[in-house]
């Protein structure tokens, strides 16, 4: 299901929903052959459906699009249709694909063209792009300006230098030598970059904490600066010969970095975390390469010659792969790998896929019958049809009773023995459409009197387990979220066993292949795949059942403040129960802005959402401690659940406490404009 994040409940938005067919026969051996000979039928069209898109025609799209940017749906597809003179159902499905595509290129560009003119204002941030492909704070800094992820613009920066390689000049591609620097030009850069650092930062009584790591950090290294230089020099060298690890400069210096962190512990006799001084080595080893690049003239001479241009930089959808050779007994089908575009914009008997009408027809008989009937035709047998029956659920015939509308139908083919053909209907609506209330009458009995009245209530997320929603209430998980974690929990060993035989199996295919070894290889990425989509499916499941959970507590509670923390993380460079955690929960506020609806909605209750600072609530003061002052709680890797208080000796649950400190802070918090 896809979604789009709304902000009151009349708010419209699109729901996407998969159903299967049901094909007539007299038997299910019958059945089975017809849904196979469809699926077959289906994949043809999709294939057509890909021929017709072509590189000229990808770049007239994006001409149209760049003149006329409110191009968009069934109507901008039926403008493409009509400029490339094909006006064909397969044709118009295909320019729609085309179209959205298109459009999230120029958004990719539009984005470039913004980073290209912070490169020009940041010369050494476009150095250390220049060098290493990334520069983390330009990163931040448009993850803030464009309100995305920042795993996507880091992930967009990158790319875009990828693609830069591809025309730049061989000096300044990225795995190009480095210039090769001696020792004094080094330690002098070192000696620089601290005196300019400290400059900009001032005094360091108005420096935050990061900033006086960093400083401290700095100062170490420039302490140790003969040591470091040397490592440098000999890092730069392996580089430009081909050492071990030369296909990222990102990752080798950070191979660098840990050498340099391994020595400086055994000198100041204490731990450093992992990769702490990647920041401070990677910032000398830039300004030490800087007048090789003339400060960044380099990068703004490229600008303006226009070499660096959104439009290279970026790459175009649906670009055709060069062709391999084939190698002898490979059985392999690359088709099973490459996702077809879904058929959609089915209207009427004279296509090759038929429906009973309209959006609005197929909308009525959902309603009124609960399923409708499509038929397909084989090609050159017309007279007999594969008739198919779609049956809607009980959740989605209750949608359509609400208001809801059927939008679109699309057809999608599937690969592997299955052979299974799905349908897809987006439906369009207001938010309080799509809203269910089931769960919470089916639960009204276990309700908790004793809660009612509580002014605030605290939660703490956590990693699928026990703890997944930690309340700051006595609120017990139901037995059904418990089955589905079980299952999602099971799938992860599941999912260890099948890649220990995957890796297995490929050493045996690099030492020597055979068609059985392919096979069984091809057999273990299968499943993998379909245990992969499990506990997809059993995680999205989660998250509903917590997000009724928790507007099942707000009704126990009866309270006006629902308190969570504001957390944008991202798993990349974390480990252990927090990776879990940011692994196992979506992103946002979206869950709990679902449930606080349903409440405002369906009650006379009046629930506020406040997000507050997530910093110091697992490890902050303990809530009730009889000791004064009270305790703090540390964790550790053996006491992340429960740690003992070092005030008052008794056993913390930590997510409770947690989730106590969030409730304190919601309550204290001014209400959100």
């Amino acid at each position: 299901m896809s979604s789009s994040h709304p902000t009151s409940l009349t708010t419209k938005v699109t729901r996407t929903y998969t159903t299967g067919l049901r094909f007539e026969g007299k038997d299910a051996k019958e059945r089975k052959a017809h849904e196979k000979q469809a699926n077959n039928i289906i994949t043809n069209l999709q294939r057509q459906i890909e021929e017709k898109i072509t590189e000229e025609k990808v770049d007239r799209s994006l001409e149209l699009i760049r003149a006329q940017p409110r191009l968009k749906g069934i109507k901008g597809a039926a403008v493409l249709a009509k400029e490339f003179n094909d006006r064909s159902n397969l044709g118009q499905v295909a320019y729609l694909a085309m179209l959205n595509a298109v459009k999230g290129t120029k958004d990719r560009e539009e984005k470039i063209n913004t980073f290209i003119e912070h490169l020009k204002e940041k010369p050494m941030a476009a150095i250390e792009w220049l060098i290493f492909g990334r520069t983390p704070y330009l990163e931040w800094v448009l993850q803030h300006q464009l309100s995305i992820a920042y795993d996507y613009s880091r992930n967009l920066i990158h790319s875009a230098r990828r693609t830069a390689d591809t025309y730049l000049p061989k000096e300044h591609r990225l795995l190009a030598p480095l210039p090769s620097l001696s020792r004094s030009q080094i330690v002098t850069a070192i000696t620089e970059f601290q005196e300019t650092i400290l400059q900009q930062f001032k005094s360091e009584e108005e420096l935050s904490s990061n900033q006086k790591a960093f400083v401290k950090k700095l100062k170490l290294v420039h302490k140790q600066r003969l040591v470091v230089s040397e490592g440098l020099i000999r890092w730069i060298t392996a580089w430009n010969t081909g050492g071990p690890d030369c296909t990222s400069r990102w990752n080798a210096l950070k191979v660098f970095t840990c050498s340099v962190e391994d020595w400086l512990s055994l000198e100041e006799n204490k731990k450093i975390k992992k990769h702490s001084y990647l920041s401070v080595i990677r910032g000398i080893l830039v300004h030490a390469l800087a007048p090789y690049l003339n400060n960044g003239a380099v990068v703004k001479k490229l600008i303006d010659q226009d070499i660096l241009i959104s439009e290279h930089m970026v790459v175009k959808p649906f670009r055709k792969e060069k062709k391999k050779k084939k190698k002898k007994n490979n059985n392999n089908n690359s088709n099973n790998k490459h996702k077809l575009i879904p058929l959609s914009l089915l209207m009427g008997s004279k296509y090759v896929v038929g429906r009973p009408g309209s959006s609005t027809v197929m909308t009525t008989l959902a309603q009124t019958k609960g399923s409708f009937t499509i038929s397909i035709w084989p090609p050159r047998h017309r007279k007999k049809a594969l008739t198919a029956t779609i049956i809607f659920s009980k959740k989605l015939c209750q949608y359509l009773a609400n208001g809801a509308k059927l939008q679109l139908l699309v057809l999608r083919s599937s690969t592997g023995p299955s052979s299974k053909l799905v349908a897809d209907f987006v439906f369009i609506g207001q938010y309080w459409m799509f809203l269910s209330t089931n769960f919470m009458k089916n639960s009204s009995l276990t309700i908790n009197s004793s809660l009612s009245g509580s002014p605030g209530l605290g939660i703490d997320i956590n990693r699928i387990g026990p703890f997944i929603l930690a309340f700051s209430e006595d609120i017990v998980l139901p037995s059904d979220l418990i089955i589905i974690m079980d299952r999602c929990l099971h799938l992860e060993k599941v999912i260890a066993s099948l890649q220990r035989c995957i890796s297995r199996w490929k050493s045996y295919h690099n030492k020597k292949s055979s068609p059985f070894i392919r096979r069984r290889l091809s057999k273990y990425s299968l499943e993998l795949s379909f245990v992969y989509a499990r506990r997809k499916r059993l995680l999205r499941e989660i998250h509903r059942s917590c997000s009724r959970l928790v507007s099942l507590a707000l009704f126990q509670t009866n309270c006006a403040v629902l308190g969570v923390e504001s957390l944008s993380l991202s798993a990349r460079g974390t480990s252990g129960p927090l990776a879990k955690a940011i692994l196992s929960m979506p992103d946002g506020l979206d869950l709990f802005t679902r449930a606080v609806l349903l409440v405002n909605h369906f009650s006379d209750q009046s629930v506020s959402l406040r997000s507050v600072n997530p910093a110091y609530t697992s490890s902050g003061l303990h809530v009730g401690c009889p000791s004064s002052p009270p305790g703090r709680l540390s964790r550790s890797s053996s006491e992340y659940d429960f740690a003992p208080c070092p005030s008052c000796g008794s056993l913390v649950n930590t997510h409770f406490n947690a989730a106590c400190l969030i409730r304190v802070r919601a309550l204290s918090s001014p209400l959100p404009d």
